[in-house]
């Protein structure tokens, strides 16, 4: 149905996730490979272990150094949804027909890709990590706002691409559906 020259939008998106686990390793190397030159322990002690008692991936890439990579690691994660965002719409246009559904999957498309920029906002909003042995009050609120901050950046990401991924099934069903009744 299609030449092998075919591009498929949800290819994009599995870009974005081997970026993202590329990210991830990277950042745990560098993280790893600072706290082994500086003799720190940013790996185990850092907000989000102290926080929640367990690490994420986001404690890999929240302070400097491996912060600055994961930054510009990120930047093609966001091309690449905006990509897919216009190449998926563009699709479910043409093989759908201009139907409501058409303007849905163009409308979950575009708040995925809007995520993927929104998601940045993990690298302007860190985690604080109070310098004193007994913080005040006020200095442990403001951790507790930039941690809250810093976790609604990343999770709002997690409906959206949600969403993408249930109006690609759809998609899916109604092109397969639609080229057995013809």
């Amino acid at each position: 149905r299609y030449p092998v020259t075919n591009v498929e939008p949800s290819m994009y998106l599995g870009a974005i996730s081997e970026l993202l686990a590329g990210t991830i390793v990277l950042c745990f190397i560098i993280t790893w490979f600072h706290d082994c030159v500086t003799g720190t322990n940013k790996l185990w002690d850092n907000p989000i272990h102290n926080m929640v008692g367990y690490n994420n991936p986001c404690a890999f890439w929240d302070q400097p150094p491996a912060l600055y990579f994961a930054f510009l690691a990120f930047c093609p994660m966001v091309y690449l949804a905006i990509r897919y965002a216009h190449l998926d719409s563009l699709r479910a246009k043409l093989e759908l027909a201009q139907t409501r559904s058409t303007h849905a999957i163009s409308a979950i498309n575009w708040l995925y890709a809007a995520s993927q920029c929104i998601v940045m906002g993990i690298f302007v909003v860190t985690p604080m990590v109070s310098m004193a042995e007994d913080p005040k009050p006020e200095d442990v609120e403001k951790m507790h706002y930039h941690m809250r901050l810093h976790s609604a950046f990343f999770l709002q990401l997690v409906p959206c691409l949600c969403l993408a991924i249930v109006a690609n099934y759809y998609e899916a069903y109604k092109i397969g559906r639609q080229s057995l009744s013809t």
